[in-house]
């Protein structure tokens, strides 16, 4: 699944940037180079962001999100 999506381009729209975590990348200034991970990363045009890896110990996708909106309620729904 993970090449899939690594081949397909994002599956969400108003992607603003993916990062593949399985290239090195920086990390924040001054703190090097992150360590390589089959992890993707879609930030979206609203700063939302979803990252997908599978898990280390069973036949499945993690799925994890982050959400920005004025208030909870909006964040919510």
């Amino acid at each position: 699944m993970m090449s899939s999506l690594r081949t397909s381009g994002s599956p969400f729209q108003e992607t603003r940037e993916t990062i593949d975590y399985s290239t090195p990348g920086e990390a924040e200034s001054g703190f090097g180079t992150l360590p390589t991970s089959n992890v993707l990363k879609y930030v979206l045009a609203d700063s939302t962001w979803i990252a997908i890896r599978p898990s280390g110990t069973e036949p499945k996708i993690k799925i994890y999100y982050s959400v920005k909106a004025d208030n909870r309620d909006v964040a919510e729904e």
